[in-house]
């Protein structure tokens, strides 16, 4: 997750519905502007980066008090991010498309998933695999390469050479290259500045990410506050794990609903009964992990490899989650977790009167008013349903071809109380 503070969420509110003409341009046509607009943007998320760094290090140096003697040295004015990390316009178009190409290759029947980070050699690179020879970045290489870090939190390593030719010149297991390409599916490529998702290929689109944090959204999150005003969605590992079982439920390829609901509620009537998959008490597989990461953010002086111990528990737990959702009907888990059952039937009688469409994306119609026919199935329009019934409930349905939907039920300010449907939400979660 990125460590910026969430902005203030303006997303949300209506508006006058627009005519569904998007300015957007063919993936297989890409121009110039599309590229010299998203190098102004990762430059821009270069410098808030750098400017972030240098108010920390500020901060630090101020909050610290050596005993008498001693002196603290910390160079407020070293710039982390040097401008070279961002590609020329030429080499950011050669990048991106180059991996979109690729994304639409088979490598022995399998679809293929990677990621591309631009970084020199030298830069940081401990624990990378760095080839005696640069190979080239073309579709044909990158085909044969990708399988070597997969879908994983590594990448192949690429950098301009003579001529500012780009190569691949090595891999690394964990990739923080300032810059990446990632593709999460044929024809599905996103650019990342570190962890911020800045614009995306998709379905013949090229378009840049309005809102890339999104998945921190207060109007889905404050949820799980239950009202606290000093409730903090950035410290709340509770959001990693639904975010993390998110992905492994879009991993698995089959579809499914993940549906949070209060303990306290009477989610019951909107549900057929009994719930054949469910036990006597709520099963609590995030219990052990949540509660120690927990205690280890307000403890000072632990290490990462707590935290690491801790979060792997949590990531296995989500594994266990995402499978259950594999089953026919929705998964039912309360605000701290807890399993209530799986292959649950929702069955909510209420009709969304007025409901809206929201996407992270940055085009004009970015949020709009459905109104007659739905523009999705039978497991969708159940989610919706049950949230429009279950107004303190959220519900979270991937799609067997992967679009990631959440429903949550939210009344803006100085307007009527609607049912929210956030959209392609897989753009925004790697």
């Amino acid at each position: 997750m990125s460590s910026a503070p969430p902005s203030k969420d303006t997303s949300e509110a209506p508006s006058v519905r627009r005519p569904p003409s998007r300015a957007v341009k063919s993936a297989f046509s890409l121009d110039q502007s599309f590229f010299t607009a998203l190098h102004s943007r990762l430059e821009s998320e270069r410098q808030r980066a750098n400017e972030r760094h240098t108010s920390l290090l500020r901060r630090l140096k101020e909050s610290i008090q050596p005993p008498d003697g001693y002196s603290v040295e910390l160079d407020t004015d070293k710039i982390l991010h040097a401008p070279d990390v961002i590609p020329t316009v030429e080499q950011l178009a050669a990048l991106v498309q180059t991996a979109f190409w690729a994304s639409l290759e088979r490598e022995e029947g399998r679809a293929l998933h990677f990621k591309v980070g631009f970084v020199r050699p030298g830069a940081g690179d401990e624990r990378a695999i760095a080839f005696d020879s640069p190979r080239p970045y073309d579709v044909r290489e990158l085909t044969k390469l990708a399988p070597a870090v997969g879908a994983t939190e590594g990448a192949l390593l690429v950098a301009p050479f003579e001529g500012g030719e780009l190569k691949i010149w090595g891999l690394k297991d964990s990739d923080r290259a300032p810059v990446g390409v990632r593709v999460i599916d044929p024809g599905t490529v996103v650019v990342k500045f570190k962890e911020t998702n800045v614009a995306a290929i998709s379905r013949s689109e090229a378009v840049h990410i309005r809102d890339p944090l999104l998945t921190r959204s207060s109007v889905i999150w404050s949820r799980f506050g239950s009202g606290d005003e000093g409730y903090d969605q950035w410290k709340d590992p509770r959001i990693n794990a639904i975010l993390e079982t998110v992905k492994r439920m879009r991993a698995l390829g089959h579809g499914g609903a993940l549906v949070v609901v209060p303990a306290a509620s009477h989610w019951q009537a909107c549900v057929q009964t009994p719930i054949i998959y469910s036990g006597s008490a709520p099963f609590s597989p995030f219990q052990e992990p949540l509660s120690n990461l927990k205690e280890l953010v307000g403890k000072a002086g632990h290490t990462w490899a707590d935290e690491m111990y801790w979060w792997t528990g949590v990531k296995e737990a989500s594994q266990a989650l995402a499978h259950m959702t594999a089953v026919d009907g929705a998964t039912l888990i309360t605000y701290d977790l807890d399993v209530i059952g799986f292959g649950v039937k929702l069955q909510g009688s209420v009709e969304p009167r007025r409901m809206y469409s929201v996407d992270p994306l940055d085009h004009e119609d970015w949020i709009m008013e459905l109104r007659g026919e739905q523009p999705w199935g039978t497991r969708h329009q159940s989610a919706a349903k049950f949230v429009a019934d279950q107004q303190d409930s959220i519900a979270f349905v991937v799609s067997q071809d992967g679009d990631v939907t959440a429903f949550v039920w939210w009344q803006p300010p100085h307007s009527q109380a609607a049912l929210y449907a956030h959209r392609r939400l897989e753009l925004t979660l790697f």
